[in-house]
């Protein structure tokens, strides 16, 4: 009787770790693609539309800010963190211009202070943006102000996806970057596992 107490107890105490252990993968396997969600970059939703359209679309890409510098402190203290964080983004510009530059998808107009405005046709927008480096990519909006009343009209750029209200976010395969159905996958597993041991429990 006593062998056979303990002989249950083994498989219950069995069961409760697999339980645990499935609950454990299952959470970190949520956590992880959580994280590269989060981490990934802010893609101007104007773009894909865009593309529609046309073969190819000027943009403005930003690079993510791994300096570990933290601004605060002082006025006089904050301009020379930004002055610092700027210094540290010039080599990483450098480097990224020079990676693409032989990429004939993606056509480099100027480098900005933290990162690079260019011409791109769409498979060279999704190769940045899937990028780890790449932190935002904006649509490069033409602005034209009038000069002096006249037709000649003088074109300035702003990344309009800087002001967009909506923050909308994909991944770089266009798409979120969460496998939903997955989870779900997960999750029922996990139940049909309960039920299981439930009907188990219940017999003994």
């Amino acid at each position: 009787m006593f062998s056979v107490l303990i002989n249950g107890m083994k498989g219950h105490i069995l069961s409760v770790f697999i339980i645990l252990f499935i609950v454990s993968f299952t959470m970190s396997i949520i956590e992880a693609q959580t994280k590269d969600y989060e981490h990934g970059p802010y893609l101007d939703p104007q773009i894909l539309e865009f593309f529609e359209e046309r073969e190819s679309l000027r943009i403005i890409v930003e690079l993510f800010d791994e300096s570990g510098i933290v601004i605060e402190g002082t006025k006089e203290e904050r301009r020379s963190q930004i002055e610092q964080i700027d210094e540290w983004f010039e080599p990483e510009v450098d480097k990224i211009v020079l990676d693409y530059a032989s990429d004939s998808d993606i056509d480099l107009v100027k480098e900005r202070s933290r990162g690079f405005v260019a011409i791109v046709t769409e498979e060279g927008f999704w190769r940045l943006a899937n990028d780890s480096r790449v932190s935002a990519i904006y649509y490069d909006a033409p602005m034209y102000a009038a000069i002096n009343d006249s037709h000649i009209s003088e074109e300035e750029t702003i990344p309009t996806g800087e002001v967009t209200t909506k923050v909308n976010r994909y991944e770089a395969s266009g798409q979120d970057n969460i496998p939903t159905i997955t989870i779900i996958l997960l999750v029922l597993s996990i139940i049909f596992i309960l039920i299981i041991l439930a009907i188990k429990f219940a017999r003994n």
